[in-house]
Formats: C-alpha cells, sequence, structure tokens
C-alpha cells in the first residue's frame, strides 16, 4: 500500500473531507500543516508551485487537491494508486 501524505491548513473543510475519504477506505493519512510549518509551506510551493491546500500525494505521485482526488475514486482509479 502507499503512503498517502497531505499538505493541510487549520480551517480547511476540503483537507478534513480528504482526510475522511481516505480514512473510510482504512488508509492512513500521514498530514503536514502548512500553516505551523513556514518551511513545509516553502516545500509545497517547491513540489507544486502552489499555496493552496489540500495538496495529496499518493507514493511520489501528485493527485491534486480534493476534487481530483474525488473524481479519481468516482472513476475507480483511486484504489489502484493506493495499491489496493
Amino acid at each position: 500500500m502507499n503512503d498517502v501524505i497531505i499538505y493541510t491548513g487549520t480551517v480547511c473543510p476540503s483537507c478534513h473531507k480528504s482526510t475522511q475519504l481516505l480514512n473510510s477506505k482504512g488508509i492512513r493519512t500521514f498530514e503536514i500543516n502548512v500553516e505551523d510549518d513556514p518551511e513545509q509551506m516553502r516545500d509545497l510551493m517547491a513540489k507544486v508551485g502552489q499555496r493552496t491546500v489540500p495538496q495529496i500525494f499518493i507514493g511520489m505521485h501528485h493527485i491534486g487537491d480534493f476534487h481530483d482526488m474525488a473524481s479519481l475514486d468516482r472513476g475507480g482509479h483511486l484504489d489502484t494508486l493506493l495499491g489496493r
């Protein structure tokens, strides 16, 4: 199973939805709150060129935000990316 990293913010409904969707599949996530750590925000900007959260990575693949992940799930591709 691939690791899932979610860059989050403290008050972010889409961040919570992302975590809930993955938890409903029994997937443990690693959350990095960029509001608490400016260095992590710089890291996120270097990786994806965006400051918006959530930004979701499955393994080494950048998935995008909650809507991108939900679209993958509806299309049946999320489980494959998760290694299930």
